[in-house]
């Protein structure tokens, strides 16, 4: 497996063999390493070859396990939803330190994609409640599968909505990754993203500030007025949210870099009382 990938140019060939051959036969490093005389199936070696194959045309690997990490949490990935990015994990490191020692009674996720970034958040807060809403009934599936797999399923409730067209009831805490990629940036995106994620959960309108215009005018009818809201957004559309933020009448405290140093999110309120 590793000759193959290195003789595509795959990098990390050691690393990516380990972990088809460690999910196909639910097996660990250590299995692996001392058991190298075992036989494996032809049919298993068929279907190590076909990972192969797909991971040779670009398909990530994440895709073809079809699960990911993040905030250290396991979360299933298909189709229908967004890979998480680490950068993400911003959110919920932002809102953890917002909220330091006092836990919200309610979070809203808009767009919630697997769940990662409530899931992450709930399984921090044990007697939060939580709401995730997405327009897609596929991808709200998988954040319930997502919420059961870390324990979290019996403190979410999931609704179908347009943003929070649907959602009813007010949040101390709302967060959302939104689609935030304009018309011009997709065609410059890597292979790997446009051709696996799907489009619906990237690219926001001409100028990718659409999903922003929705959710920022939710917020206002669903944002506790003691509450945050955390907006992740592109590293080029600081001021543009900024802008859009404080026409609407919220307050804005600024924007959040990740751990690359990369404008990430966006903080939101009602202001000082």
């Amino acid at each position: 497996m590793r000759a193959a990938l290195d003789g595509a140019g795959i990098e990390d060939s050691d690393f990516i063999a380990r972990q088809l051959i460690k999910s196909k036969l639910d097996v660990s490093d250590i299995t692996i390493a001392l058991n190298t005389n075992t036989h494996i199936s032809e049919k298993c070696q068929d279907e190590l070859r076909e990972f192969i194959q797909r991971t040779v045309r670009g398909e990530p690997l994440n895709r073809i396990l079809e699960e990911s990490r993040f905030w250290g949490l396991r979360f299933k990935v298909t189709s229908d939803v967004l890979d998480p990015r680490n950068d993400t994990e911003t959110i919920v490191d932002l809102a953890l330190k917002r909220l330091l020692g006092k836990s919200p009674g309610h979070i809203l996720d808009m767009g919630t994609g697997t769940g990662c970034i409530i899931i992450s958040l709930l399984t921090e807060w044990s007697v939060c409640q939580g709401v995730a809403s997405d327009i897609s009934p596929e991808a709200l599936k998988i954040a319930r599968h997502n919420a059961e797999l870390n324990g979290v399923a019996d403190r979410m409730s999931f609704v179908r909505s347009d943003w929070g067209n649907d959602v009813k009831g007010k949040f101390d805490l709302i967060v959302s990754n939104p689609p935030y990629i304009s018309e011009s940036e997709m065609t410059n995106l890597p292979e790997s993203v446009k051709n696996y994620d799907p489009i619906l959960a990237l690219q926001a309108g001409i100028d990718g500030l659409d999903a922003y215009k929705k959710i920022i005018f939710d917020i206002k009818r669903l944002l506790q007025p003691e509450g945050i809201a955390l907006l992740e957004i592109g590293s080029t559309q600081g001021e543009d949210v900024m802008r859009l933020v404080e026409d609407s009448g919220l307050f804005c405290h600024g924007v959040h870099p990740d751990m690359a140093g990369n404008p990430r999110v966006v903080e939101i309120s009602f202001g000082e009382k």
